[in-house]
């Protein structure tokens, strides 16, 4: 089955908090406390994107964009927000237990290593990558990731990082299958009381990323 990239409408908004939830629970299974996962709902998530679609901040600008299948709909998403050096604060992804930031998206910058790194260069933070489990390993998310990363050279970024959950063995090699690489930066998150995320992040030169097939 063929997939297209396209950029992401308001229209959107509903089929992507759905696969957000939804891929949550698939990518985060064994790793996420599964009464959290369960727990998701998609409404906070869908006021999340409606804002940022209707509404772009236009300071810091945001890249989105959704893979579809013919027969399937909407199969996954990328965003990506520009940004200059240090990193900013996380977009709310609120959930019944709070507002907590996406493993894939930074979390409180004041708490992760190697932010004291000066850096003056345009930059850009990966801020969410997502793929139903029905289409991994069929190049889905690799499609995402160009073409957000192509975006992103055209408005003279010049890096890209992300935040990644540490157990997240999975995603940690497609990251550095990419040209990404650990740059020191950790931190631990409790998105509900008992539960905590520990990620690690990781940065790449745009000139060392794929932007093309």
């Amino acid at each position: 089955m063929q997939f297209t990239v396209e950029t992401a409408e308001p229209a959107d908004a509903e089929e992507m908090a759905d696969v957000h939830v939804r891929t949550w629970r698939e990518a985060y299974a064994g790793l996420v406390d599964p009464a959290f996962l369960a727990g998701l709902r998609t409404e906070p998530r869908l006021r999340m994107w409606s804002t940022l679609l209707l509404r772009p901040d236009p300071e810091r600008g945001s890249i989105v964009r959704v893979a579809r299948s013919e027969d399937r709909g909407l199969i996954g998403f990328a965003s990506l927000t520009l940004r200059p050096w240090p990193p900013s604060p996380p977009i709310e992804d609120p959930t019944s237990a709070g507002s907590l930031p996406p493993p894939a998206e930074p979390g409180n910058p004041d708490r992760a290593a190697g932010t004291d790194v000066a850096n003056t260069d345009p930059g850009a933070e990966l801020r969410t990558l997502y793929v139903i489990q029905d289409w991994w390993d069929r190049g889905v998310g690799r499609a995402l990731l160009q073409s957000v990363l192509r975006e992103a050279d055209t408005r003279g970024v010049r890096w890209v990082d992300l935040w990644v959950l540490e157990a997240n063995t999975r995603a940690r090699r497609f990251y550095e299958r990419a040209g990404f690489a650990l740059d020191g930066g950790w931190q631990s998150e409790e998105i509900a009381t008992g539960v905590f995320l520990d990620e690690v992040r990781y940065r790449g030169d745009l000139e060392n990323l794929p932007r093309r097939g």
